[in-house]
């Protein structure tokens, strides 16, 4: 094969990146200034602008799931100010009873008895602190920009952090029936898929109004079904009409009151999903 053919093949290797979003891939511009020279010039060029509007892209959905993210922590905001609260005033309770107690220890002689209700106030007051920690933590790694490597995500694990996240909010509209299986299993993001579970659980809660929670329920149900697994979220709320239902994974859609969302959730947790080699799809109906 001669020089012009071998370019050829080299321009056309380019090309058949460029159509893969292979954008690494740049062709030889040669010293000469003939058509094959500016071919590749303008493959590179080409392949350069693809490759930074590509990146660019990443970087936006990058950030539209951050905001997302803040956005339903916002809305889960009375909530997590309560599961801070509650702890908060239990361990100043003990604290204040710790401060009674060794007060009353200095005027007497027995203070082995106020040794031991000193250690028990102690203890208690550190687990409402361990509590106090641990939801800061969960709102730490829920907010973070950045999610980690992929990595071995137990599904039961993305369970527990998503329902502690929506758990008050859920509280005052239906009951939580968990079906998990324990050893199920993917390959992804644990934060990425917290952010789904949490989205959908929200929606879930938001479907169905305050005050009879006993006459409703938010399931969710795990099964490992090799290969895949499946996670169903189900609501006895309000269900949707077909013409809200098409619409619902559209950017900025949304049926909620002003103040109750940005239309990005089912979204991006559709982009996360497929990124996680999955699918995400809704089954609903008006009334049901």
């Amino acid at each position: 094969m001669n020089e012009d053919g071998q370019r050829l093949n080299e321009l056309m290797d380019v090309l058949i990146a460029l159509a893969r979003k292979d954008y690494s891939r740049r062709a030889t511009v040669g010293s000469g200034e003939d058509v094959l020279d500016g071919i590749a010039v303008g493959l590179n060029m080409l392949a350069e602008e693809i490759q930074k509007q590509s990146e660019n892209e990443r970087e936006l959905r990058r950030r539209a799931a951050h905001a997302d993210r803040l956005v339903l922590l916002g809305q889960l905001a009375a909530g997590v100010a309560h599961e801070i609260n509650n702890p908060a005033a239990f361990v100043l309770l003990n604290l204040k009873e710790l401060d009674e107690l060794l007060h009353k220890a200095s005027t007497t002689t027995d203070t082995s008895t106020a040794l031991a209700e000193a250690r028990a106030l102690v203890r208690d007051a550190g687990l409402g602190v361990e509590r106090i920690a641990g939801v800061v933590r969960d709102l730490q790694t829920f907010a973070r920009l950045d999610a980690p490597e992929p990595s071995d995500v137990a599904l039961a694990e993305v369970v527990e952090e998503a329902t502690r996240l929506v758990g008050r909010e859920l509280g005052y509209r239906a009951q939580l029936v968990l079906d998990v299986a324990p050893d199920a299993r993917v390959r992804g993001s644990h934060t990425k898929l917290c952010q789904v579970l949490t989205n959908l659980l929200l929606n879930a809660a938001q479907a169905i109004p305050e005050g009879a929670p006993k006459a409703h329920r938010v399931e969710v149900t795990v099964r490992d079904d090799a290969p895949d697994v499946v996670v169903r979220v189900r609501d006895t709320g309000a269900g949707m009409p077909e013409e809200v239902r098409a619409h619902i994974f559209e950017p900025f859609f949304t049926s909620k009151a002003r103040g109750r969302g940005m239309g990005l959730g089912l979204t991006i947790s559709q982009e996360i999903i497929r990124q996680h080699g999955g699918s995400l799809a809704c089954e609903s109906a008006l009334g049901h």
